[in-house]
């Protein structure tokens, strides 16, 4: 990280440096310079920002230097307030020495010829936040110095020459806006991933269903809706049907016939004895024969009524079985609903259909997880990127 902060500061503007010849002029000044204002008892920290050419009557014109404040201990002027100083005042204060130019961390120094300027290699860095100038400078290692900075820098982020970063972030990834115009973003691997998750999940909804690449395979169903459509398709399946179809198709038909042929017999006999206790030639009347016979026909009468509830808890057993069996196979099927309900069964003629009318839902997560280890989504120029400096990176536009 050092030897990059040492090229970007050897690439940057200080041709100004050479010009010295033991006089300081306004000239010198570079945008972005830091001095030490003495003011009074007071010591203020201002930075060069700007300068002014102003048409005076009958004078030479006037030349207005502007500085920004950076820190007041007098309270007198705010930081950010600006102070505009004459070229004549300028020249003065610095002769004087109560502008004096800071080149270190360490304290302040005037130029002079003697200076040999090792300075230059240790100076701060223009004023960034850490993980932008790290960022900055990955940049400028892969693609040179004066492709990200230009030729001048200055001691604002906002304003390093033709240098931006941008006031928004692409999927969570800064953009920076290159001296040569070109935007790049950059991130770590982990921001990289997680851009990506992002940009797969917001895809569908930005480049409509239509767009996506094997929609069927990313179709799912709530276990809620599979439940209550399988539900429906069984209890459908099984109200159309007829008892005899019921009975067949659950193979219960011949034991609903045995209860059948059960019954008749029963009926049968049933009758016999009814003639047996009006023929008075064979029971008489009120005689204990005649009494142990209507004992029979009830219970000949309540075996029929047993029987017949047999058959229509048959038929009831039938209807459930056929009923749980089309309700697991429309659970199963719709576990892949796109080959259940369009392939298979025809229900429906796309999964797009499918999705417009509500029946399924789009299975984000699995879209993302299948996908998120693509990043061309986030390099939009050429949709590749590149590693420097620990960081991924990629050019925008």
């Amino acid at each position: 990280m050092k030897s990059l902060i040492k090229k970007i500061l050897k690439e940057a503007d200080f041709d100004w440096v050479s010009s010295v010849n033991g006089e300081l002029t306004p000239d010198m000044l570079r945008y972005g310079q830091k001095f030490e204002d003495k003011w009074g008892e007071t010591t203020r920290i201002i930075t060069y920002v700007s300068r002014t050419e102003h048409e005076v009557s009958y004078e030479t014109p006037l030349t207005l230097f502007t500085f920004e404040i950076d820190s007041d201990p007098s309270g007198y002027l705010s930081k950010g307030d600006e102070l505009d100083l004459s070229s004549l005042d300028v020249l003065k204060f610095l002769k004087s020495g109560k502008l004096k130019p800071m080149f270190t961390d360490k304290g302040f120094k005037l130029l002079d010829e003697s200076d040999d300027f090792d300075w230059v290699s240790d100076s701060p860095i223009p004023d960034l936040d850490d993980e932008d100038l790290k960022m900055a400078l990955a940049l400028g290692e892969l693609l040179g110095m004066s492709e990200v900075f230009g030729d001048t820098m200055s001691s604002d982020i906002e304003d390093m020459g033709d240098f931006e970063k941008q006031k928004y972030y692409h999927y969570g990834l800064s953009m920076f806006t290159l001296a040569n115009g070109e935007e790049w973003v950059i991130g770590t691997e982990s921001e990289f991933d997680s851009a990506s998750e992002e940009y797969w999940a917001d895809l569908p909804d930005n480049i409509g269903y239509d767009g996506i690449y094997n929609l069927n395979y990313y179709l799912t169903m709530s276990e809620t809706d599979v439940r209550l459509f399988a539900q429906d398709m069984a209890d459908s399946y099984v109200t159309d049907m007829s008892d005899d179809e019921l009975l067949q198709d659950s193979g219960n038909d011949d034991e609903y016939e045995e209860l059948d042929d059960k019954i008749s017999e029963l009926e049968d006999e049933l009758e016999k004895m009814g003639w047996d206790l009006d023929d008075d030639s064979v029971v008489e009347f009120n005689s204990d024969e005649y009494h142990d016979l209507l004992e029979k026909i009830e219970e000949h009468k309540n075996l029929i009524k047993q029987l017949e509830r047999e058959k229509d808890n048959l038929i009831t057993q039938s209807r459930d079985t056929l009923y749980d069996s089309d309700f697991e196979r429309w659970k199963d099927c719709l576990q892949d609903p796109y080959h259940c309900l369009v392939s298979e069964n025809g229900y429906y003629e796309s999964a797009k259909q499918m999705l417009d009318r509500g029946v399924v839902l789009f299975d984000t997560e699995e879209f993302v997880k299948d996908n998120k280890s693509d990043y061309s989504g986030l390099c939009g120029y050429d949709g590749d990127y590149q590693e420097s400096e620990g960081y991924y990176m990629a050019r925008y536009n």
